[in-house]
């Protein structure tokens, strides 16, 4: 039989909606769908109202739960009554709250827990710290003398380089702790080696790792531990990197650190990934924010990344079931058999695609995925011995490959694509405005099936045959930038480069790095007190309507303080307007 166990549980938090969702598939299918998510805990449940949800992790069959809105407290949920959620009388109890003595969180993001010791990243405004909360008389909370500590404190650090904006945190070893900075890229190693409780000298706050110059910096959301190397997630760059101190200097150099897995030019699947959960068998669960999606990646063949063909899965497929989930919490994981293949209706067709091939094996599920060489086939489910694909477009001979959840199968060279394979003999023009919009002519073989990419970024297609391809050149910021011209089988690389172009960061209306409540009081100022036009009015449209008014301080109080969607691009990294209008940037 292929497929989970009936038991698969996870745990996600929605941020959107303030409520505890539990994912599930009774059916084996490998698919969770809208009827296998149910609430397990919202506003109407015994406890308190959430205000942002952010944190889950698992000890001692407890669910532990951080809430960073309004509440900034931590609870700990039992299902006592065995209804399988938390609503009743006494499930949800604080562990940590405003209400304890000890430190009073601001605006924590993220919770960890190791050996009974919980540790949250408190990234507050009024200056960035690390929480650790320990219930040492056993009474099921954080609330003693003692049992709530400040770690790190970036205001008493003398280190010559520290967090600021703590975003993800994971714990190695005890008394050990990884933090993600979400602002300067970096990864610290804190630990306390002078026995004084805390860390705050250079030789107690290191860099681990530091994003190489040149790049776009990475925004970490979650670091996780998986073998001997740390997953870091990027939710800027819709990627998660394996980070590992090969050469154990106590550093991993940006040669040390690769891609695990994430949105590669021909299969963009990941956005913005949002929390990770590493299995005992090295699978990794992933919530994905940008996407509102489930996947599970793993190194089906043992090369150290996720980023083969069948190594990273689709589970929750509805964007709409989930609203801006934060955090996942996995209580039963994947289980079941492979799939096998025995073979093919056809062998060869249409380099375009579109041709349909009856797969036959076994253990086939409804959510396996079939991918002829790395692209991914459309696939209808028949049963557990067969599966209906229709082909994507590719070049050459390739294998196919059969995966779901609890490994794959593959034929090697397995199809052949007749007609042209992709080739690009020619660019132009091979340069154009920062705002985007340049009409970018490839001429060569095999285009009519073939997609764009500037630096990453999707072009729309104007129009394609097999010998011209004409893409709309996105918006960017300016300098000579990659252009990736792919069909699922083959990749092209050229050169294009952007002219001119105001570079900012949407919402930061004075330029200083941050958006918090100053930025909306100088709308406000500028609006109704008569105060000054800020030198880039193009920062403090927010809603990104072409124009500076009300609108744009509601937008941005609500994005700060009521969990409301973020400012459009670009944000949160610098970048140009990609939607020009009259308003003045220099």
């Amino acid at each position: 039989m292929g497929g989970l166990a009936a038991a698969l549980e996870i745990m996600v938090c929605d941020a959107t909606r303030d409520a505890v969702y539990r994912l599930s598939d009774p059916d084996g299918s490998e698919i969770i769908t809208v009827e296998e998510i149910a609430a397990v805990y919202d506003d109407a449940a015994a406890g308190p109202d959430l205000s942002t949800p952010t944190g889950l992790c698992m000890r001692g069959g407890a669910l532990f739960m951080l809430d960073g809105g309004t509440l900034d407290a931590v609870f700990r949920l039992e299902d006592l009554d065995g209804d399988g959620a938390f609503f009743g009388e006494g499930e949800a109890a604080v562990f940590y709250s405003p209400a304890c003595p000890g430190h009073v969180l601001r605006t924590p993001n993220r919770l960890c827990a190791r050996d009974g010791v919980f540790a949250l990243a408190d990234d507050s405004l009024t200056g960035a710290r690390l929480v650790l909360l320990e219930d040492r008389d056993g009474d099921g909370a954080a609330c003693g003398a003692g049992e709530a500590r400040v770690f790190y404190e970036a205001a008493a650090a003398t280190a010559p380089a520290a967090p600021k904006d703590p975003e993800a945190l994971c714990m190695p070893a005890e008394g050990v702790f990884l933090v993600g900075d979400g602002t300067d890229g970096r990864v610290y190693r804190m630990e306390d080696l002078d026995g004084d409780g805390a860390a705050r000298t250079a030789d107690e706050i290191t860099v681990l790792y530091a994003p190489p110059d040149g790049e776009p910096l990475p925004r970490w959301s979650c670091l996780a531990l998986r073998g001997d190397g740390v997953l870091a997630a990027d939710r800027a760059r819709g990627r998660v990197l394996l980070l590992r101190d090969a050469d154990g200097d106590g550093a991993v150099s940006p040669s040390e650190a690769s891609v695990f897995c994430g949105a590669s030019p021909s299969s963009p699947l990941l956005v913005e990934p949002r929390d990770l959960w590493v299995e005992s068998d090295g699978g990794v669960w992933i919530i994905d924010n940008g996407t509102n999606m489930l996947y599970r990646a793993a190194d089906r063949n043992g090369d150290g990344d996720a980023l083969d063909a069948g190594e990273l899965l689709v589970v929750l497929r509805s964007g709409a079931a989930l609203s801006q989930p934060t955090a996942l919490a996995v209580v039963e994981g994947a289980r079941g058999d492979a799939p096998a293949l025995d073979g093919l209706s056809a062998h060869s067709g249409d380099a375009a695609g579109g041709d349909i091939v009856v797969i036959t094996g076994s253990g086939f599920t409804p959510g396996t995925m079939v991918f002829f060489g790395d692209a991914a086939a459309k696939v209808q489910y028949e049963s557990a011995e067969m599966l209906r694909a229709v082909t994507p477009p590719g070049s050459g001979t390739v294998g196919v490959t059969a995966a779901g959840l609890a490994g794959l199968a593959f034929l090697a060279d397995a199809w052949e694509y007749r007609g042209a394979a992709l080739a690009v003999t020619a660019i132009e023009p091979r340069e154009g405005p920062a705002a985007g919009g340049t009409h970018v002519a490839f001429s060569g073989a095999g285009l009519a099936a073939a997609s764009v990419w500037f630096d990453g970024i999707p072009a729309q297609i104007v129009s394609a045959t097999e010998a011209t391809l004409v893409a709309a050149a996105p918006p960017h910021a300016p300098g000579e930038v990659i252009v990736l011209v792919a069909d699922g089988r083959t990749e092209v690389t050229l050169a294009f480069t952007y002219i001119g172009g105001a570079v900012f960061v949407r919402g930061d209306v004075d330029a200083d790095g941050k958006h918090l409540i100053n930025d909306a009081i100088l709308i406000l100022s500028k609006l109704f007190a008569g105060g000054a036009v800020p030198a880039c009015l193009d920062r403090a449209d927010v809603n990104d309507d072409g124009a500076v008014n009300i609108a744009d301080a509601i937008c941005l109080l609500g994005y700060l303080f009521a969990g409301n969607a973020a400012p459009p691009p670009p944000f949160p990294e610098p970048g140009v307007d990609p939607t020009p209008d009259t308003l003045q940037c220099p």
